[in-house]
């Protein structure tokens, strides 16, 4: 229990050092635009445009010692981002909320989250906007940070245990099997490596799997060869998969037979969770005597 405490402290400290370090970068740009776009105040605004950039960049003072920054947990790159999931906004985002435009803030967020400012001089709201407090496209599209999120990838090892429950037809007609069987291999994770420390990629693992199997025609050894790929980009304790792979019937006696094929399924799991089950919907078809067995099976199962 000490061990598996001592592990969690461990890769806390290592996920807030991670979001630490992206902290400071990110206000580190904040206060280099800050100090660029101070020392540079155009001599030829309006009394109303010198307030309005004045208000503009003491809020943006505000909004730096906050250090309330958005997450980039969107795209497994640098990229700026509007408003993240729980809400925060950038930079520029902020001074326009705080001026009274959040419609503004919405629209952008919802329609191009993740454009740079340089890339919005199409946006004639935002160019207004721009204009009215005194701020060139040039000085927004400075203040504007990217946000880090890159990723780190391991290895690990992955078993399961499960049954299954399959109908289909065989050369003798209708059939129904029921088994057992057991999987055992190799899971690589992608997951953050910066200040996404709730962020998971997905994985993808290759396992062989073992499945005795009884029919009315008598009993089978299956054999296949597993890849399963996570089809959540961004998922927590619930996943979404595919798997397939190469299917070996091996009997030692005359029937059914052996066979060869191939199985093809999609599944859900708890993996990660309190509770690691899955259950999965199959659909395989190999050779066997007396012809092509093709079958579509519900398979449950706990997974580590």
């Amino acid at each position: 229990m000490r061990s598996a405490q001592l592990g969690a402290l461990i890769a806390l400290a290592a996920c807030a050092t991670a979001g630490e370090k992206e902290t400071e970068r990110v206000r580190a740009h904040l206060e280099r635009a800050e100090q660029h776009v101070r020392d540079r105040a155009p001599s030829d605004l309006t009394p109303a445009q010198q307030t309005r950039r004045t208000n503009a960049l003491e809020h943006l003072r505000l909004y730096i010692e906050a250090e309330r920054y958005p997450i980039n947990d969107i795209v497994e790159y640098q990229s700026p981002i509007f408003v993240d999931a729980s809400g925060t906004r950038c930079a520029v985002a902020e001074l326009i909320e705080a001026s009274g435009h959040g419609d503004l803030v919405a629209r952008i967020a919802n329609t191009r989250n993740l454009a740079r400012v340089a890339d919005l001089a199409d946006e004639p709201q935002l160019v207004a906007w721009l204009s009215e407090h005194g701020l060139s496209l040039d000085e927004a599209a400075r203040i504007q940070p990217s946000y880090s999120n890159t990723t780190k990838s391991t290895w690990e090892p992955t078993a399961s245990v499960l049954g299954n429950l399959a109908f289909g037809r065989s050369g003798d007609g209708a059939q129904a099997a029921g088994g057992l069987g057991v999987r055992l291999g190799a899971r690589r994770n992608t997951e953050p490596d910066g200040a996404c420390d709730r962020c998971v990629y997905g994985s993808t693992s290759l396992a062989g799997e073992y499945r005795r199997e009884w029919t009315d025609e008598g009993s089978t050894n299956l054999v296949s060869l597993l890849v399963e790929y996570e089809l959540d980009r961004f998922a927590d304790d619930r996943r979404h998969y595919l798997n397939g792979g190469p299917l070996l019937s091996i009997d030692g006696n005359d029937s059914p037979g052996d066979g060869f094929g191939g199985q093809f399924g999609y599944g859900f799991s708890t993996r990660g969770g309190d509770y690691p089950l899955f259950a999965e919907l199959v659909l395989s078809a190999f050779t066997q005597t007396p012809g092509t067995v093709i079958r579509g099976a519900l398979q449950l199962g706990a997974i580590w």
